[in-house]
């Protein structure tokens, strides 16, 4: 959706090559704007329909919290943070920037879309450090009490050991908690990755609330 639908096959519906180097869509040909809108709309509904989807099996994960899902569960929130994340991304040009062109077309405003992305994130943290929390992140999985409390499975402990190690590195690295307003980079979605869902792995005397989206 960043680049936009274009022709891969023969039939190009009249539509030219771009071969202005300066353009996002340099070297493809963009299939009409009618037909992306539409098109944008039907991927939408779908990644509506798998959003759901996705945020059922979370939530009955971290409902549960059972031992043996804590790595999946935070391994899949962290996803779904990150996905909300890029996608406000992509809002953060239109927020900042007079749509001269009229090229903006959903009918709620950017600054309303990316509200609702701040919302749901902080709901889903919450939501997460009531259920499953820190507590497996923080715990010494070399002692005989944690295996214990995953059934001794060596696969789950040396995975969740890892995580614990990238964890370090990041902290030490001043990589947690970002805030997106300071590291944007003007139509680079990408550029704000890893300020939401870095705050699942905060520490706890940290404020875990998603701040500077805008």
């Amino acid at each position: 959706m960043r680049i936009g639908w274009h022709f891969a096959g023969p039939e190009k519906l009249g539509m030219s090559l771009v071969d202005d180097e300066a353009s996002p869509w340099y070297g493809i040909t963009p299939v009409p704007r009618m037909l992306q809108n539409q098109l944008n709309h039907q991927l939408e509904l779908k990644m509506a329909e798998l959003d759901e989807k996705i945020m059922k099996n979370i939530m009955t994960i971290m409902k549960k919290a059972e031992r043996k899902n804590w790595l999946t569960g935070t391994l899949a929130l962290f996803f779904l943070l990150h996905i909300r994340e890029i996608d406000a991304g992509r809002n953060f040009f239109w927020n900042r920037y007079e749509d001269k062109d009229g090229f903006w077309i959903h009918p709620s405003k950017p600054r309303a879309l990316i509200a609702e992305t701040v919302a749901s994130s902080n709901c889903l943290l919450t939501y997460f450090y009531c259920t499953i929390g820190r507590k497996p992140l923080e715990q010494n999985w070399d002692s005989a009490k944690s295996k214990k409390l995953v059934d001794n499975n060596e696969k789950l402990v040396d995975a969740i050991k890892a995580l614990q190690l990238y964890i370090v590195s990041l902290d030490e690295k001043e990589m947690l908690g970002k805030k997106a307003c300071d590291v944007y980079q003007d139509g680079d979605a990408h550029s704000v990755a890893f300020t939401i869902s870095s705050l699942l792995f905060q520490k706890p005397t940290s404020r875990c609330e998603v701040s500077g989206f805008h």
